[in-house]
């Protein structure tokens, strides 16, 4: 396990990600001519972070986006099981409440449909921790420390899950040229 991250600092960055314009490029090829804007405050807090509008259909997708500062390695996926955001609070994999999920790495932008994300998720989580727990199969568990408010430190968990038990939920892989550090 890493040292304690700070809670401030992590938010800080995720909503630098927010505004990378590859993710909007990654949406644009779901749907074309859509608008991206920020979330307002009322469903960020509910874990959506950009509004997709779809002008052609007159719909509007909610999107969380995750960030990963390394490259896609093309094998499996970090899902967040246990939330750093309070104690024994299920993370983003188990819970979300977005239509698509937005994962950005150096080398590519990865979207899931968000209710098949937490529906496969849900229905292998117990053997995909069994599985991580004797290091099987492909399968790890990642824990880290955040320090939040009032400089309480909270644990989070994250599963390690090769990319082809999420065929299902996965719907767009974004290849993209490499960016400079």
């Amino acid at each position: 396990m890493s040292g304690v991250r700070d809670f401030h600092s992590d938010l800080a960055t995720g909503q630098r990600y927010e505004r990378d314009p590859r993710i909007a490029q990654a949406l644009a090829l779901l749907h074309p001519g859509a608008g991206l804007s920020v979330a307002p405050s009322t469903m960020q807090k509910y874990g959506s972070d950009l509004i997709l509008h779809d002008s052609e259909t007159d719909r509007l997708y909610r999107v969380e986006v995750k960030a990963r500062q390394a490259p896609w390695n093309g094998q499996d996926i970090v899902l967040e099981v246990i939330s750093s955001n309070a104690p024994f609070t299920y993370g983003w994999a188990l819970t979300t409440r977005a239509d698509y999920i937005a994962v950005l790495y150096r080398n590519a932008v990865l979207v899931f449909h968000g209710p098949a994300l937490v529906a496969t998720t849900r229905q292998h989580y117990q053997d995909w921790l069994e599985y991580a727990q004797q290091q099987q199969s492909g399968f790890r568990l990642i824990e880290t420390k955040t320090r939040g408010q009032g400089g309480r430190t909270f644990g989070s968990i994250a599963l390690v899950v090769p990319i082809e038990k999420l065929q299902g939920p996965l719907l767009l892989v974004h290849r993209l040229q490499p960016q400079p550090a």
